[in-house]
């Protein structure tokens, strides 16, 4: 499922809640989640790179970013984690933090 994400899947979703679960993810099979979990707000969507030139081939996916805000300030460190939206499901994916301030720390998820 995750190869045929689209920016467009998660722009309708911007400045809701994902559920983050902090036990491991067995990529292998089963999405139940595992540990505690943290809600995080998705602040952006982003497309990243550039279109293909007429006669260029497309790529499979617009490559694009999604930056989540975690108020509390928790720091997670980079790995995969299990996501959870009302909408989108349960998703394995790798995530970044990228940035700290006042409002909490920011991370990220590339598609590509």
């Amino acid at each position: 499922m995750l190869d045929i994400l689209q920016s467009a899947d998660f722009s309708p979703h911007l400045h809701e809640r994902f559920r983050i679960y902090l036990g491991p993810v067995d990529l292998q099979g089963d999405l139940t989640p595992e540990g505690e979990s943290l809600e995080i707000e998705l602040l952006s969507v982003t497309e990243l790179g550039r279109q293909p030139a007429a006669g260029e081939p497309s790529p499979t996916r617009q490559p694009f970013s999604l930056i989540f805000r975690e108020p509390s300030g928790t720091r997670l460190p980079q790995r995969i984690y299990l996501l959870e939206h009302a909408v989108l499901g349960r998703l394995p994916l790798f995530v970044v933090p990228v940035a700290a301030g006042q409002d909490g720390i920011h991370y990220e998820i590339i598609f590509s």
